[in-house]
């Protein structure tokens, strides 16, 4: 579901540093990241809390301990659910810094082409101690520690490598033919359609057409459309002039009750708790 849209176009300054390094807090019931893919590596290590996370649509439940690895080109979110969270997030360029040898440019670079993946949610005390050593060397800053730092990320990509490499990932095919559909959804997902209106009118059976989809977005057509519904639906309820069933007919939702059901299952909140926490109250 790498489409273009999502895609983070402000660059991350390393500085002198080969990694950045961010520590957040985000409260109960928030957006903890917004939906965007990019070509870097990324690890979210959990503190506290639990973080739901989606990585191309799909989602999965952090835990205290846990270990999130967002591959490159990866569309990713999170949300928080009835817990504030603290998570620590280490990025870095698999090639720029971590390349330039034959061995590790032949190691690394099936990941950035994405003919290989890590697996993507991971309890591994070992992960976790070299993210906290990461974060000490960043912070007391000791002569070298540029180099210390490539070092301790080398030895978490080996362990990766070694005991992580997620063997059930098949390499999506190219999508650029797709783009036609993905910006005709993009721009009718309030609307009545269907996988079948669409399949017919891009001249595709609807059995092939829902299989091509799910290779390409890593989601059944409908559960896509799903998506964008509830992602503009969320948005309205920001407004206090916005009930629930005006959000939900107006994004394409045909029963207040299965919108309410579909949110609850996406956010891990009810639209009740969403809208005690981010409502705005409308201007006098």
């Amino acid at each position: 579901m790498n489409l273009d849209h999502q895609r983070e176009l402000t660059p991350v300054l390393y500085g002198s540093s080969p990694v950045k390094l961010w520590q957040f807090r985000p409260q109960a019931h928030s957006r903890a990241i917004g939906t965007h893919w990019h070509e870097r590596f990324e690890i979210l290590v959990i503190d506290e809390g639990i973080l739901d996370v989606q990585l191309n649509g799909k989602s999965y439940k952090a835990y205290p301990g846990d270990t999130v690895i967002i591959n490159p080109c990866v569309s990713h979110d999170a949300y928080t659910t009835d817990t504030s969270v603290s998570y620590r997030v280490i990025m870095f360029e698999l090639l720029d810094s971590f390349g330039q040898s034959e061995i590790t440019r032949r190691v690394l670079e099936p990941f950035l082409k994405q003919s290989a993946a890590f697996q993507p949610l991971i309890k591994d005390p070992a992960l976790v101690q070299l993210a906290d050593a990461i974060f000490e060397t960043s912070k007391k800053k000791p002569d070298g520690y540029a180099l210390s730092l490539m070092g301790q990320i080398y030895s978490l990509l080996g362990i990766l490598c070694d005991k992580y490499v997620d063997t059930e990932f098949v390499k999506p095919p190219a999508e650029g033919q797709f783009q036609d559909i993905l910006d005709y959804i993009d721009q009718n997902y309030c609307e009545n359609i269907s996988s079948a209106s669409i399949s017919q009118r891009f001249g595709y059976s609807e059995a092939y057409f829902s299989r091509r989809f799910k290779a390409v977005t890593g989601l059944r057509p409908m559960e896509y459309i799903k998506i964008l519904r509830l992602e503009r639906a969320r948005q309205l309820l920001k407004d206090s002039r916005s009930t629930i069933s005006s959000a939900a007919f107006s994004c394409g939702f045909t029963s207040v009750n299965y919108f309410l059901r579909c949110f609850k299952a996406r956010y891990g909140f009810t639209v009740g708790e969403y809208q005690k926490n981010t409502v705005k109250a409308a201007p006098d």
